[in-house]
Parts: C-alpha cells; structure tokens; sequence
C-alpha cells in the first residue's frame, strides 16, 4: 500500500507534466475543429477545470488543517 505522502509526491511530481501534455492536446483539437467545437468541462478548458479542481482541494485541505489546530 502507498503512503499518503509517497502519493502526493508522485502527483506534485507527475502533474506539471501532465498539464503541458492536456494544454497541448487541446490546442492541436482545437486547431483541427475550430473554436465552435472547443472541448469544455462546466465551461472551462480542460486545464482551467484541471487547475480549478486543485485549487479546491488545496483549500478544502486548509480547512481540514485549520480544524486540526483548533481542535488541539
């Protein structure tokens, strides 16, 4: 079994890399299919929804720390 922080490092690690290869594909559908056939997730690019999504659980994560360290 994977550790918690083992996966978080693989992910950190792995993610940039990852984006560049999404925004990358994405720009060569769009110049093949033109801006009407855009792919969109809730109205966002796939990287925008991507970085959107981390964001989220970047602070969702802060909210379980603030928790903690009023709890304690």
């Amino acid at each position: 079994m994977i550790s918690l922080k083992r996966r978080q490092k693989y992910i950190n690690a792995h993610l940039p890399v990852i984006l560049r290869e999404l925004k990358s594909e994405t720009e060569k559908y769009n110049a093949k299919h033109g801006p009407t056939d855009a792919i969109l997730i809730d109205g966002q690019t796939p990287c925008e929804h991507v970085e959107w999504i981390m964001d989220e659980y970047k602070a969702q994560r802060e909210l379980e720390r603030l928790r903690k360290v009023s709890f304690f």
